[in-house]
């Protein structure tokens, strides 16, 4: 979230607060201190910006102390640079983070949709989906060294080897999230049981980590074989890929699903869309139009 230092900034990071809790995801604050007045006078005063800097973390200081007490998030940082507005949060904050806005606009869809259903779904939804990012972590491990391998077999020249590393790796990663995928779906309520002692939030949550359990294989499928085509430099198509599967497919099935089954219909979604994902992911690297630069 990006705060402007204005009076609408304390509910902007109350809801980005909220989203993160439920999300299980990390909270990044940023704030740029506009240095276009000081560099026209054609000066640029240490001491002046080192004051807003304070200022400004003083004006947070109380949602900033609820944010890192929140167990639902697991890390806060907070960026303040000085400079040009527009320049400084592109090159210094949104580029460094790299955000996925397709996938961070997603998570607050599903949110949205999940919102309704009270507050049990809420943090059952906010557990299970922390729970599963035990699960895809070795896949995005394995994507980066696919990343590597095929993007130094294509600088060689090499298609064969070029093939035989997107095979191997995407199949290393379908395995290793298929076996991660079967611990989840048996341990998933001693796993739930850590995070919440409240039954019906451990009943939920458990139903939802079991019902992906079996999307896992696809979900690194697709997780891997998108690593593989940013080491071929073949992102565009990967991309709208992505963006059709998840906006299209899961949130239009969850929010069909949901008022008639609750977040076990959001989390079917899900399952659906993830292996629906994994397949035509694995279709475009068969079919090998990736290889286009060799």
């Amino acid at each position: 979230v990006s705060l402007d230092g204005t009076e609408q900034q304390d509910f902007v990071l109350a809801r980005a607060i909220k989203v993160a809790a439920n999300n299980g995801a990390k909270l990044i604050i940023g704030h740029v201190i506009d240095s276009t007045a000081l560099e026209s006078a054609g000066s640029y005063p240490v001491d002046l910006v080192n004051g807003l800097e304070e200022a400004f973390k003083n004006s947070i200081a109380k949602q900033l102390e609820e944010a890192k007490a929140n167990p639902n998030i697991p890390e806060v940082e907070v960026m303040i640079r000085a400079g040009r507005i527009r320049e400084t949060l592109k090159d210094e904050m949104l580029d460094v983070i790299n955000p996925d806005l397709v996938i961070c606009g997603a998570q607050i869809m599903t949110t949205v949709i999940v919102a309704p259903l009270g507050v049990f779904a809420i943090a059952a939804n906010s557990f299970a989906i922390t729970a599963e990012s035990l699960c895809y972590m070795p896949g995005y491990g394995i994507a980066d060294a696919a990343t590597t391998l095929v993007g130094q077999s294509m600088g060689a020249g090499r298609r064969r080897l070029t093939r035989s590393f997107a095979r191997i790796t995407v199949t290393m990663g379908m395995c290793v999230m298929g076996v991660m995928g079967v611990l989840m779906y048996l341990f998933a309520p001693g796993i739930i049981g850590l995070m919440t002692p409240v039954e019906e939030i451990r009943q939920l949550g458990v139903m939802a980590l079991r019902i992906e359990a079996f999307a896992e294989p696809m979900f690194a499928a697709s997780i891997v074989a998108y690593g593989v085509f940013v080491g071929a430099a073949d992102t565009v198509v990967p991309c709208v890929m992505n963006f059709f599967s998840i906006w299209a497919v899961r949130l239009s099935l969850a929010a069909w699903l949901a008022p008639t089954l609750g977040l076990k219909g959001v989390w079917i979604a899900m399952c659906v869309e993830l292996s629906f994902r994994g397949v035509i992911f694995l279709v475009r690297l068969k079919r090998e139009r990736w290889m286009k630069r060799l």
